[in-house]
């Protein structure tokens, strides 16, 4: 069997910080930001983990394509770890872990969740690093 994208979703969490933000604590300006990145502003959980942010994705994904969470075979959760550095390729990499399961027959359909929460990884560097990035 082939493997495909037969649905998304997504979740953004409610707290907004434009470059506004981080021109006031860096050496920066937005213009320099987004000339380089593209990027206007960023979103920050203030509160609760990875799974606070994939919950609400996964279950957009499934009502896209209207299918319950009982009919999953297999759920992967691509995310940062102190355990596993794959950072941003890490849902590559569970990209490529759906598809090899589809294509084998070992799972006919796969939800894949990409997230996470950078504080995790900040706190369980030890105190002195928080306290630098803080």
């Amino acid at each position: 069997m082939r493997a495909a994208i037969t649905a998304t979703g997504h979740y953004l969490p409610p707290d907004v910080y434009p470059n506004a933000y981080f021109e006031r604590r860096l050496d920066t300006t937005d213009a320099w930001i987004r000339s380089r990145t593209g990027i206007a502003e960023r979103r920050f959980a203030s509160a609760g983990g990875t799974s606070d942010l994939i919950v609400p994705a996964a279950r957009r994904c499934l009502d896209a394509r209207g299918i319950s969470p009982a009919a999953v075979d297999c759920i992967i959760v691509a995310t940062m770890t102190p355990d596993l550095a794959a950072a941003c390729s890490g849902f590559v990499y569970g990209l490529i872990v759906a598809t090899k399961l589809i294509e084998s027959g070992a799972a006919r359909r796969v939800l894949l969740s990409g997230g996470g929460s950078d504080e995790q990884c900040r706190q369980s560097r030890g105190s002195r690093h928080r306290r630098a990035i803080r």
